[in-house]
C-alpha cells in the first residue's frame, strides 16, 4: 500500500487484522520520517510534497459523515473543489485538499455520494448529429432481391399413420394422392369422434374437388 492508496477505515469497525496492518504502517510513517530528518541523502518522496497523501472515503456506508469526522481530526484549512471526467469514464469526485505543516494532504469520496445535486438553470449545447433534414431528403428506391417461394403442408396431428412423418427420400418429399388425402382425414376424424374441440380434417388437408 502506497501513501497515496490509504483507504480510511472507522476504528470501531476493524478487524484485528485490519488494526495490525494500521499499526505497522504508522510505524512505517514514523521510520520514514527518522529516516528523512537524520539521513539527508534520502530524498523527499514525490507523496506529500508535489501530490498529496490521499485519503479515499469511497466505501459503502456514509462517506460524508467520515470524510468530515476525519478531516476535523486532521485540523487546518481545506479548500473545497470537484472532479469531474465525464465520458472518461473515470466518475466524478468531491476533493478537501489540505496541509499538516509541509505536507500535503487531501480527501476524497464521490461527489454523488456526498453532495446533493441541484438544477440551477439550463444551458443550450451543441452535439454532432446527422442533418435530419438532409435524411428527410434521401429518396427511397426499389430494391430487387431473391427469396424464398415456400409452402405449407400440415398432416393430421392425431392420425395414427402419417406420410409426412417419414424422412424425404432423394428429390424431395413424395406426392401425396387425393387417395392419401382421403385416408388421412377419414383416420383423422376416427381419432377425434370424441374430441369436440378439434378442427375438421379438411380443415388441415383440403376437402376433394
Amino acid at each position: 500500500m502506497t501513501m497515496t492508496d490509504i483507504i480510511v477505515i472507522p476504528a470501531a469497525a476493524m478487524t484485528a487484522d485490519e488494526a495490525a496492518a494500521r499499526a505497522a504502517h504508522i510505524a512505517g510513517l514514523r521510520a520514514l520520517a527518522d529516516k528523512l530528518e537524520t539521513c539527508p541523502e534520502v530524498p523527499l518522496p514525490f507523496d506529500g510534497r508535489t501530490e498529496p497523501v490521499t485519503f479515499h472515503f469511497l466505501a459503502d456506508g456514509d462517506p460524508g459523515a467520515a470524510m468530515a469526522a476525519a478531516a476535523r481530526a486532521l485540523g487546518g484549512r481545506w479548500k473545497k473543489s470537484t472532479r469531474d471526467y465525464g465520458d472518461a469514464g473515470g466518475g466524478a469526485y468531491l476533493d478537501l485538499t489540505g496541509a499538516l505543516h509541509g505536507l500535503k494532504i487531501k480527501l476524497t469520496a464521490y461527489r454523488d455520494a456526498v453532495c446533493q445535486r441541484i438544477v440551477t438553470g439550463t444551458r443550450e449545447v451543441t452535439e454532432r448529429a446527422q442533418d435530419p433534414g438532409l435524411l428527410a431528403a434521401v429518396p427511397f428506391t426499389d430494391v430487387t432481391k431473391t427469396v424464398d417461394t415456400v409452402s405449407w403442408v400440415c398432416s393430421p396431428i392425431m392420425a395414427s399413420a402419417n406420410p409426412l412423418s417419414a424422412e424425404p427420400k432423394a428429390g424431395g418429399w413424395p406426392a401425396i394422392s387425393r387417395q392419401v388425402q382421403r385416408e388421412q382425414i377419414a383416420a383423422y376424424r376416427h381419432a377425434t369422434d370424441n374430441d369436440a374441440s378439434a378442427s375438421p380434417g379438411s380443415d388441415l388437408i383440403g376437402d376433394d374437388r
